[in-house]
């Protein structure tokens, strides 16, 4: 007869990311139901770590929804109108097939993203730490899973009514922030920022400043080439950058920027794609789709064209600022945070010890001064008896 299993696996799958996002580790995160605990296991290609979490010590499982899959949803939606616009405006049915390939492979992602389900943020509480579970990416997962543990958790702790649940919920709302962070109402936990998407977005746009610069006087196919290549991967960037300063204690003044920078960028495909139609009905012969206008606008002198002068003098001038104006404000926000960090580990100085000042003797206490008695008084002896 075969033996009972210890552990089930519970549904969900998630990453637990470390580090930066170039020099970072991420470790898959799942979660095991064993007889009177529940076992998290993060593991990479060569280690695991396991964490266990007794029932009878569990507190609180929170479950927050977020705005990720949305966030995706909305990234995927751009880039497949992106493609078919692209593959509407050319000619070539081989690049058309290709545009609305790729059109169609991110069509199946928005599909499989929304057929999932809104995302979320799970997190577990016990009496001495606060764990993220980020199998419990998704929100139907997160809610399958409540199901699962809840006997489980019942079974060890009993049931609680709902006056003893509501007074569980104001302990653990006035708990200390080391164990138990105050959360407001539906305000989102904030984070610290962690990644480098906002300085690789910076890098590329002053990148694309100096090329832009450069076209002034080098307009060629090779630099056009790699222009749109610095403008692909700045999309890339920007769209990672988005994401990844939500919920995030990132200064105001970086978020400003970036969403400006988003900006910036709609404002040059709108610029681009005028451009291009009036080339085309200008000069069809010359531009016939993509490639064939790349090429014609390398072939251009900006001395003797006007617009393109310009256009390359306002776009180098416009990433020029942006990717300073955020390296700056980024630079500032890390030295800031480390100087946070660095108060926060540095011990308080030890108490001064200062030795008692001097104190001069008292005076002799004065003696009191004599005290003199009243005169007593003698009463004067009465008269004598008067005779009869």
């Amino acid at each position: 007869m075969s033996q009972p299993k210890e552990y089930r696996k519970l549904p969900g799958r998630g990453n637990r990311r470390e580090g930066t996002f170039i020099a970072g580790a991420v470790r898959q995160s799942r979660l095991w139901l064993g007889k009177d605990h529940l076992l998290l296991v993060d593991s990479t290609l060569n280690a695991q770590e396991l964490k266990r979490f007794y029932f009878r010590d569990i507190q609180a499982i929170t479950v927050r929804k977020t705005h990720k899959g949305r966030t995706m949803n909305l990234v995927l939606t751009g880039l497949i109108a992106m493609f078919c616009l692209w593959a509407v405006l050319i000619t070539d049915d081989v690049g058309q097939g290709v545009l609305l390939t790729i059109a169609a492979v991110f069509g199946g992602f928005l599909i499989a993203n929304s057929l999932f389900g809104p995302t979320c943020e799970c997190h577990l509480q016990s009496a001495v730490q606060r764990e993220q579970l980020p199998s419990l990416g998704r929100l139907r997962t997160a809610r399958k899973v409540l199901g699962l543990l809840r006997p489980h958790i019942e079974q060890a702790q009993g049931n609680l009514s709902a006056d003893e649940a509501r007074e569980r919920a104001a302990t653990l709302a006035t708990a200390p922030a080391a164990s138990a962070p105050k959360r407001a109402g539906a305000t989102p936990e904030v984070r610290a920022y962690r990644g480098s998407f906002h300085t690789i977005l910076f890098a590329l746009l002053l990148v694309d400043g100096l090329l832009n610069f450069s076209a002034v006087f080098l307009n060629s196919m090779p630099l056009a080439l790699v222009q749109m290549t610095v403008l692909f991967g700045i999309i890339l960037t920007l769209v990672g950058a988005l994401i990844r300063q939500q919920d995030t204690d990132l200064a105001n003044s970086v978020r400003r920027v970036t969403w400006t920078s988003l900006g910036y960028l709609c404002v040059l495909f709108v610029h681009g794609f005028v451009v291009y139609i009036a080339h085309a009905v200008q000069k069809p012969g010359e531009v016939q789709n993509e490639y064939t206008a790349l090429r014609h606008f390398a072939s251009l002198d900006p001395f003797e064209h006007t617009w393109l002068l310009v256009s390359f003098v306002v776009w180098g001038i416009c990433s020029t600022a942006l990717g300073i104006a955020g390296v700056v404000l980024l630079s500032r926000y890390n030295r800031d945070r480390e100087l946070l960090a660095t108060a926060a580990a540095t011990p308080p100085p030890p108490p001064t010890f200062r030795p008692p000042l001097p104190v001069s003797p008292l005076p002799p206490p004065m003696p009191p001064p004599p005290v003199t008695p009243p005169p007593l008084e003698i009463p004067p002896p009465p008269p004598p008896p008067a005779n009869g």
